[in-house]
């Protein structure tokens, strides 16, 4: 098959049409292909807002799945609950503060480390801020921080023994 006779039809070949005619159907294709190729920009865009709107959601959403205690139970969502914050007063307990971040944040899989590690600074306040403050934003950095805060405040003689 011949260029002309896929592009134009075989009236083409014979000289049926004028070249008014293909410069006309040229103009008319063109415009379908113009406009199909917006129109796929357009889903694309949508598409790609909806995957932002439900990652995001994974991130803040704080669920429950209950499937543990009876696989048909769906999951259940709970309204948000403020992180607290930790500032190493002596009438705060690290342990109670991280069993907190833990059930907000960093059980969460979903979540990555350095936004784990962004919100974690966010809660810390006055020396305990400063212990952290210097580490880069990284995946290792969260790891570090966790480590050098349980050190420097989790109180072992707090520990209830049962």
């Amino acid at each position: 098959m011949m260029y002309e006779e896929y592009c134009y039809g075989p009236e083409s070949i014979v000289g049926a049409r004028s070249s008014d005619d293909n410069a006309i159907y040229d103009a008319a294709l063109e415009a379908i292909i113009h406009e199909q190729t917006d129109y796929e920009d357009a889903i694309q865009a949508n598409l790609q807002t909806f995957v932002n709107v439900i990652i995001y959601d994974k991130a803040t959403t704080n669920t429950t799945t209950t499937a543990s205690l009876d696989p048909t139970q769906p999951e259940v969502k709970l309204p948000s609950v403020s992180l607290p914050t930790f500032s190493g007063t002596q009438y705060e307990s690290w342990d109670t503060f991280w069993n907190k971040f833990v059930d907000a944040m960093d059980a969460n899989a979903a979540i990555p480390k350095t936004t784990k590690f962004t919100y974690l600074q966010s809660q810390l306040r006055g020396e305990v801020l400063k212990v952290v403050c210097n580490l880069t934003l990284s995946n290792d950095s969260y790891d570090s921080a966790v480590q050098l805060l349980t050190e420097n405040y989790a109180d072992p003689e707090r520990a209830v023994n049962f």
